[in-house]
């Protein structure tokens, strides 16, 4: 009869549901065994729970009394069909039992806020659950919670993982990069390195003409000295040569010759001309 009402139910059939329900609740379980009120328990709570959707909250309130006393009436019974022997028991007799008395602690519950349905709606269907069915969801939440948790974790590693590609992206490009300016400092080094050379080749030709500058100067200066001395040395043949000029009419005189002054100033040229040559002739060995 429940697998029926279960059946309709879910069909989405809820007069069948409720017919097939409260056929259930009218068998006695307690000849056969008392852990078969778990069916009529679960028969029970789905009447009850139809009721307050028709807004019929008398009827929910005497199938959630009713699920109670009924608690209470299976487990006031013989044992002997729950557990069978003390000395060995039964192992599904107790968690069976146990399940009983949650669905009479859910009827409990739902007692409790019936009262409020009216003004709290949706209370009583927050509270359609025992303690240990509440303990159940609490731990399906928290695993629904810890596994949202791991999925944003998992997306973080992989955003991390991701960004960890990148860096390790730009620090092959940045090693490269470094590597290129090591080459280019070596390059401009050696490129340096060139320069002084150049440098010191062009320092040590500048200090070599330095030197010929010098040793041009110390020789114009004896060029210099040489030319004051070669002026002097001209100014003193001049005045040999006026005073020539002026011996040789007297020398023709007293010779009594009769050459004419024409060759006498040809005479006079000769010597000028010769004097000129070897004055030249100087200035020509010692000009460098």
């Amino acid at each position: 009869m429940f697998a029926g009402g279960e059946l309709a139910r879910q069909s989405g059939k809820a007069e069948a549901a409720q017919t097939f329900y409260r056929q259930c609740t009218e068998i006695d379980v307690l000849p056969y065994s008392p852990l078969l009120g778990n069916r009529t328990l679960d028969a029970l709570h789905w009447l009850a729970t139809l009721a307050v959707a028709n807004n019929n909250m008398e009827d929910a309130r005497a199938y959630l009394e009713k699920s109670v006393e009924e608690a209470i009436r299976l487990v006031s019974a013989s044992w002997l069909n729950v557990i069978g022997d003390p000395k060995s028991p039964l192992p599904f007799g107790f968690p069976e039992m146990a399940q009983m008395m949650d669905k009479a602690a859910r009827a409990v519950y739902m007692l409790e806020t019936l009262k409020d349905c009216n003004t709290k709606p949706g209370l009583i269907y927050r509270e359609n659950s025992g303690f240990f069915e509440r303990q159940l969801l609490a731990a399906k939440d928290r695993i629904q919670e810890l596994e949202t948790a791991v999925n944003n974790l998992v997306e973080k590693v992989i955003d991390g993982d991701n960004h960890a590609q990148d860096l390790g992206k730009q620090i092959i490009y940045l090693d490269k990069h470094s590597q290129s300016l090591a080459n280019k400092l070596v390059e401009s080094d050696e490129h340096i390195q060139d320069l002084l050379q150049q440098i010191i080749y062009l320092d040590k030709h500048s200090q070599s003409l330095a030197n010929k500058l010098v040793e041009s100067d110390e020789h114009i200066q004896d060029l210099l000295q040489q030319i004051v001395f070669l002026d002097e040395h001209s100014q003193a043949l001049t005045k040999k040569i006026v005073e020539s000029e002026g011996r040789i009419p007297a020398i023709v005189q007293l010779s009594g010759s009769s050459v004419d002054s024409t060759r006498t100033i040809d005479l006079v040229a000769l010597i000028a001309h010769r004097i000129t040559r070897k004055i030249s002739g100087f200035f020509y060995k010692n000009t460098p």
